[in-house]
């Protein structure tokens, strides 16, 4: 079984669990990437796309040494280029926009990213779009010419899920796909509760054409499977997750 997912921890983390309890391979992570910037600049190409040394250059990022590979400043800007993206942390890892031709069997794809993320953009540079990455990783005689948006709304950025859903499905139609809303009621700011929930909706509203595509509700995490990471939770969570998704995949 060949798996690829697209969001975040929740997506990956409940493939590599599939793969332990189950057999198969994860063959293309997608993290880092929300999903309007991902339509923007992949799919409606209204942004412009850059190689590293340009983006690198127009954001001016520095490493931490003692950054541990998923918040690596530049992992996270890898994670957003056309030839790479798709590859994190898989010593064989097949770029998103080849991993079709590998015919996957199963897509994960979740919404943490649009649900969380803010993108930085630069006044110096704005052709290249914004992208996902975290403010003080950039120098400081260089903050002064970046800036944020704001949160993704979440009826919109359904639309835009749906539209990658959509792309995935074009491009492999044999694909089981399953969509995990993230369960952000594990968080005490209602704001953020409310957010998940209007996202949970749209999606349903916006997948109603797509028939083939499972949507896992935001389940409640309960106390127990919760680690000292709100957006984190133990093997167990995911392993449930996985055990649904292989329940979905037989036939």
């Amino acid at each position: 079984m060949k798996i690829a997912t697209f969001g975040s921890c929740l997506s990956r983390y409940t493939a590599n669990q599939y793969v332990g309890l189950f057999g198969g391979e994860v063959i293309c992570s997608v993290y880092h990437n929300r999903s309007d910037a991902f339509v923007k600049r992949f799919l409606d190409d209204e942004w412009g796309q850059c190689d590293y040394q340009h983006l690198s250059s127009a954001l001016d990022i520095v490493d931490d040494v003692d950054d541990d590979a998923d918040i690596k400043p530049t992992n996270i800007i890898k994670n957003q280029l056309y030839d790479t993206i798709g590859c994190h942390r898989l010593k064989r890892g097949i770029p998103f926009f080849k991993v079709f031709d590998s015919h996957p069997d199963i897509f994960l794809l979740d919404n943490y990213i649009d649900l969380s993320a803010r993108l930085v953009y630069s006044s110096v540079s704005p052709e290249i779009g914004g992208y996902f990455i975290n403010m003080r990783t950039l120098k400081e005689n260089q903050k002064q010419y970046h800036f944020f948006d704001d949160l993704l709304d979440p009826i919109l950025g359904a639309k835009y899920m749906a539209k990658v859903i959509s792309y995935i499905q074009k491009n492999a139609p044999q694909a089981k796909i399953f969509f995990l809303n993230f369960p952000y009621n594990v968080y005490q700011d209602e704001i953020r509760k409310q957010r998940s929930l209007d996202y949970n909706e749209a999606i349903k509203r916006e997948l109603l054409p797509f028939d083939t595509v499972k949507i896992i509700d935001a389940l409640d995490v309960k106390d127990k499977y919760r680690t000292k990471h709100v957006q984190h939770y133990k093997p167990i969570y995911y392993a449930a997750i996985a055990g649904i998704v292989k329940a979905n995949s037989l036939g």
